[in-house]
């Protein structure tokens, strides 16, 4: 009995110990956490510390696991330590789990084939957030990165369509409902992504539908939930989520518009619209995030094979009078061949991992093609009406000066 009973207050003793290790890494760093600062929080001497564990070596190898036990309550604190992937203690400070170091502490885990040695690797490993994950590019997006091992959080408005990714991969998927129109979801949303995984990395504004209609054929009620849906909401899950990456001073905005962001085509006037004003508010976000480490891109996909003109398109009522519009819209992309979702969210993987990402991303030569082809129509338009352009100016230059700073300030 009075044996087990040591038992007992030895593992206990030892558990203080990990703790307490744990926490002042997290706070301070491995090497501004001593051995006198962790005997004091444990309530224990340095002496004991090295009774447990007599060498460095020991102690780290006994961290690593105590991480893997405690993981969720681990990910629920609030780090200071970019450097260290936390899920599983992996730090550059540390100079072990790489390269030889790792078969040295380790010896029982062998990295895959071409894989950089490593427990983990934070460049590699991120906590993605992706809105209208239930089909689409949210879905596939989804799926690509939890095969790669990134952890996401998958939202919808109907949670039991993103469910079964949770129940595939329990420790890096979280299913949660999200109606992004709805201010009260969206903050228990990104609280629920924090609470799971500690953090947001990548934040995936896909949520959207479209409404074809031409400008006099949409009814009030469309425009307005078109524009809720559209841009509000993707307004309401980017200012939720932009404190905590100010606060990590890191992080990637990836902004789902569409070639119909930059090109317009009749009957699509409202959806367009709200393409435009997202493409637009993302310039200048991007410029007023980049010092905190923030990236922003935008997205311009053009015709893939999604559900986009089935079940994501509403639809107004036909005016007769526009029947030659559609008619002739008909013609223009009959036969069209639709790109790859799959190799679509590849590119945007791809946008996510690269060093300096774009601000602005086609995807799909058929995107590419419309966008230049506006862009040069547009150039020679300006061109041919330079001279009445530049002729607004004052006579005299100094009648067009301004006060700027009380503009401004």
């Amino acid at each position: 009995m009075f044996s087990q009973s040591l038992v007992i207050a030895n593992n206990d003793k030892r558990e203080a110990i990990l703790q307490a290790m744990l926490e002042l890494v997290a706070e301070r760093g491995f090497h501004d956490a001593p051995m006198s600062l962790v005997a004091k929080r444990a309530g224990a001497s340095a002496g004991i510390i090295y009774h447990y564990f007599p060498s460095k070596d020991e102690l780290i190898r006994a961290l690593y696991l105590h991480v893997k036990a405690k993981m969720g309550e681990f990910l629920s604190y609030r780090m200071n330590i970019q450097s260290i992937e936390l899920a599983r203690l992996q730090c550059n400070q540390f100079n072990w789990g790489i390269g030889p170091n790792r078969q040295r502490y380790f010896p029982e885990e062998q990295p895959s084939a071409g894989e950089e040695l490593g427990i983990m690797s934070t460049t590699k490993s991120r906590v993605w957030f992706i809105t209208g994950a239930s089909t689409g590019f949210g879905r596939k997006l989804a799926e690509a990165v939890l095969a790669k091992g990134d952890r996401v959080v998958a939202t919808a408005r109907k949670e039991e369509t993103v469910r079964d990714l949770e129940q595939q991969y329990p420790d890096h998927a979280r299913a949660v409902r999200l109606d992004v129109t709805d201010l009260t979801q969206v903050k228990t949303s990104v609280q629920a992504a924090i609470s799971a995984f500690g953090r947001i990395d990548v934040l995936v504004n896909n949520a959207g539908y479209g409404l074809m209609g031409a400008v006099e054929e949409v009814s009030d009620a469309q425009i307005r939930q078109q524009f809720e849906t559209n841009l509000f909401g993707l307004l309401n899950v980017t200012r939720a989520v932009l404190p905590l990456l100010r606060e990590q001073k890191s992080g990637h905005i990836l902004n789902i518009t569409s070639v119909g962001g930059q090109v317009s085509f009749p009957t699509f006037g409202i959806y367009h619209g709200t393409k435009y004003a997202i493409e637009g508010i993302s310039e200048s976000l991007a410029k007023e995030v980049a010092g905190f480490g923030i990236k922003v891109t935008i997205i311009e996909p053009g015709g893939f094979k999604t559900d986009f003109a089935n079940r994501s398109l509403a639809r107004a009522e036909r005016i007769p009078a526009y029947q030659p519009l559609y008619e002739a819209l008909l013609k223009a992309f009959e036969g069209g061949v639709y790109g790859d979702p799959a190799r679509a969210v590849e590119a945007m993987i791809q946008v996510v991992e690269a060093e300096e990402p774009p601000l602005r991303l086609a995807l799909g030569a058929d995107a590419l093609h419309l966008i230049r082809e506006k862009f040069n129509s547009e150039l020679e338009e300006y061109k041919r009406w330079e001279s009445v352009t530049v002729a607004t100016a004052f006579e005299n230059p100094a009648d067009g000066v301004r006060d700027l700073k009380a503009i401004l300030n």
